[in-house]
């Protein structure tokens, strides 16, 4: 396995970091949401229950209509 030179892995590292910058400025949700995206991180398990629930009583209602 080749290993990098300590230029080439500071060179990688700047590039990297500045992908990252990049990310972190690039909002995906408007600032109006962050009470959300807040919600959603605190409450994943709950989140992802209730949407699963959800998601298959639709499915099962989809299924009894056909």
């Amino acid at each position: 396995m080749k290993t990098l030179g300590s230029q080439d892995f500071l060179n990688k590292l700047k590039q990297e970091a500045q992908a990252q910058a990049k990310l972190e400025q690039t909002r995906f949700l408007p600032a109006e949401l962050d009470w959300l995206t807040s919600y959603i991180g605190c409450h994943s398990w709950q989140v992802l229950l209730i949407t699963s629930g959800l998601t298959s009583l639709a499915l099962e209602g989809f299924r009894w209509l056909l």
